[in-house]
């Protein structure tokens, strides 16, 4: 596997995404609300060298820092940081493979100094107001190509909800990986998989971290063509 010193930060959040989903021999894919370009170089490090990704975001600025992440990687032909708004956006050809790590939070927290502190910028990346889950689901559903699937990560007591909005706007779900922080706690977050195929039942759970503060085996499995990248 080819290996790419990144020294951005990674939420842990993106890198159990990027690591979950399936690249296969995927050749075009889309990444929805970039940021600073994480996941598409996730994905493109996994994928066959004539795979072309698309990462847009709405802010300008972090179109331009992926920007410069990709011209730093092995991989600049292959990626482009676009800025566009998912809402009035009608990319051609269709995608196979579509990612986000969107921002669902539908306010900030006041139990979290993190959400207490941070800008309006990242705010305003993070909240729901500026991507619906709906507006996602119904542009995959319009934009995957008939055997694509859509990767994405809400809040567990939100993904059910989720997964009914995506019926609704004809697609399918696929496998399912809740994931929580430790073995006594309740899973925090869901990544979702949607497809226009088949349905798939298949739910598994992950948890990060085990009664002693270390990583699990399973956590270090999945992550670990990533995590001494970062």
């Amino acid at each position: 596997m080819r290996q790419h010193n990144c020294a951005m930060k990674v939420n842990t959040d993106s890198l159990i995404l990027g690591s979950w989903a399936q690249v296969g021999d995927e050749r075009r894919i889309l990444d929805v609300g970039t940021g600073s370009g994480i996941l598409s170089l996730m994905l493109m490090q996994r994928a066959a060298p004539d795979t072309r990704i698309d990462a847009i975001d709405i802010d300008a600025k972090a179109v331009a820092q992926a920007a410069d992440n990709f011209r730093q990687s092995p991989w600049a032909d292959n990626l482009r940081a676009l800025r566009a708004d998912l809402t009035s956006w009608q990319p051609h050809p269709r995608y196979s493979l579509i990612i986000s790590n969107p921002p669902y939070f539908s306010a900030p927290s006041a139990h979290t100094n993190a959400y207490r502190e941070q800008s309006q910028r990242r705010q305003d990346a993070r909240q729901s107001r500026t991507l619906s889950p709906a507006s996602l689901l119904h542009f995959a559903a319009r934009y995957l190509t008939d055997g694509g699937r859509l990767y994405c990560l809400y809040p567990y007591q939100q993904s059910d909800a989720v997964v009914a909005q995506a019926k609704d706007a004809g697609l399918r779900p696929g496998p399912r990986l809740d994931i929580r922080h430790n073995q006594v706690s309740q899973p925090y977050v869901s990544a979702l998989c949607f497809t226009a195929a088949q349905d798939c039942k298949e739910r598994q759970m992950l948890t990060i971290r085990d009664r002693k503060g270390a990583y699990t085996e399973e956590f270090r499995s999945l992550c670990q063509p990533y995590y001494l990248n970062f």
